[in-house]
């Protein structure tokens, strides 16, 4: 009788031993992909150098003597420091074929503090990763004021695409 509680004893312990293993397994993985959903869902910032900023000036369709000034900023985004490092690879790698087949990204915008910006000039930006290793610019900001990102686009050889 002594030999088969001390038999029950060992099997339990074993058994308890095996479902912490097992719960510790089961915690990182979900905890892993909760640390996944997180690290995209929210904001990260990073600067940008542009790359250009072109002038151009649209007239009005009914011929007045009306027009407005817009300009391009492209730029290209410095690093991506803020991404987890065994994520962070996937994006540069992503970052740098989209630049080599689309060029920078560009933002136009009619606000007159874009004039002041130049080649080489720093941007803070603020963006979200998505899926397929994309990332998606949510603020661009330089001087203080905020140029949006709605609209931003790609330019190849210089030509803007919408």
């Amino acid at each position: 009788m002594k030999r088969f509680s001390t038999k029950i004893i060992i099997v339990s312990g074993l058994v308890i031993v095996v479902i912490l293993v097992a719960a510790s397994l089961i915690y990182r993985i979900i905890d892993s992909g909760i640390q996944s959903a997180v690290e995209h869902k929210s904001a990260k910032t990073t600067t940008a150098t542009v790359v250009s900023n072109i002038k151009s000036v649209s007239r009005s369709v009914d011929g007045s003597t009306a027009s407005q000034e817009f300009y391009t900023i492209c730029f290209i985004l410095d690093g991506l420091d803020q991404i987890e490092p065994d994520m962070r690879r996937g994006y540069e790698e992503a970052e740098r074929h989209r630049q080599e087949n689309k060029g920078p990204r560009c933002k136009m915008t009619d606000k007159m503090a874009a004039a002041a910006l130049k080649k080489g000039d720093k941007l803070n930006v603020k963006y979200l990763l998505a899926n397929d290793y994309q990332i998606e610019i949510m603020a661009i900001k330089a001087f203080g004021v905020d140029f949006g990102a709605e609209g931003v686009s790609y330019s190849g050889s210089g030509v803007i695409h919408h």
